[in-house]
């Protein structure tokens, strides 16, 4: 044993407070002891509108989506869906957009459809986290998938004579 510490003697009792008291100064520290420390990733910043191409509402490809999506989901006309927004963090998906039906009796039955690249990722019925109820429905434009009407023949001229 070093000269310095012969008359110190090592005792449990000291040692065993030594992590009380790192806890408790843990605890109690605030920003200068756990700035830099984080056990949890930081989370990401929703997609901004524009970095990915959104979902179009008046394209015929997308409505075809939400109208074959409602025809599965059996909701009754009209369809009612929200402008794209961007979807809680949790999902990997930049584009979320809500559907529901306009008929009285099935208006509580939301769905959240997520886009990635324009294209149909994921429908699940909506969650809370989703806020799908606080906002605006509008009518799904289906007037775009109406074929467009036939060519007329022109008409035959009668000469008069």
């Amino acid at each position: 044993m070093p000269d310095g510490l012969k008359g110190h003697v090592c005792r449990p009792a000291v040692w065993g407070a030594v992590p009380i008291a790192l806890l408790l100064a843990a605890c109690s520290g605030g920003p200068a002891i756990t700035s830099g420390l984080s056990i949890m990733p930081a989370a990401e910043t929703p997609a901004a509108p524009g970095s990915r191409a959104a979902p179009d509402l008046s394209s015929v490809e997308v409505v075809k989506i939400f109208k074959d999506k409602a025809d599965e989901l059996k909701l009754q006309s009209p369809a009612l869906v929200t402008a794209p927004d961007a979807p809680p963090p949790i999902n990997a998906e930049p584009w979320m957009i809500c559907l529901k039906s306009g008929a009285p009796e099935q208006s509580r039955r939301l769905y959240a459809l997520l886009f990635q690249d324009g294209r149909l990722r994921t429908t699940r019925p909506a969650a809370i986290l989703d806020n799908c109820e606080a906002r605006p429905f509008e009518p799904l434009n289906v007037g775009v998938l109406a074929p467009p009407p036939p060519p007329s023949k022109p008409r035959a001229r009668r000469s008069r004579n």
